[in-house]
């Protein structure tokens, strides 16, 4: 497990920051998978605990592939549409309003424009977790390996 997730942090998710998923990610699955499934238990306590350790690996596999199908998928294109369409529908309106000064009007409209405009850029900075410089970190991975994980001696 310790390999894993070792692997998770140096190579696999600096690939994910690329939009790649790492196949020998699935290989290192596979081996645990295997240790897992051909691990002899002799009493009901262990069985117990194999049980429960499977049921785990079962729960890290699901994650895994919801991860990596996430490298991929993105903000709809449609979406993206209405975002656009309703940023403009709604700065257009403020040219609506009744502002007796033109310079507080044009001041209201462009924060207002500000503020739609981040949040476009938000959307769009966040369409991708995994990818670029604004993304999930393998801190938790990490985290795992310093704290919990005793290296191996």
């Amino acid at each position: 497990m310790r390999a894993y997730t070792e692997f998770i942090v140096r190579e696999s998710w600096p690939a994910q920051r690329q939009g790649l998923a790492n196949d020998a990610e699935r290989q290192h699955l596979t081996r645990l998978q295997l240790d897992l499934l051909h691990t002899e238990v002799h009493s009901l306590s262990q069985q117990v605990l194999h049980g429960e350790a499977i049921e785990t690996f079962n729960k890290l596999v699901e994650l895994r592939r919801q991860r990596i199908e996430s490298l991929g998928a993105g903000v709809p294109g449609v979406l993206w549409a209405t975002v656009l369409i309703g940023a403009l529908i709604t700065i257009g309106f403020s040219y609506c309003f009744v502002v007796v000064s033109f310079r507080w009007h044009a001041l209201l409209t462009g924060l207002l424009a500000v503020m739609v405009g981040v949040m476009i850029f938000l959307i769009a900075a966040l369409d991708h977790p995994y990818l670029g410089e604004v993304s999930v970190t393998p801190d938790a991975y990490q985290l795992v390996l310093d704290k919990v994980m005793v290296p191996n001696e």
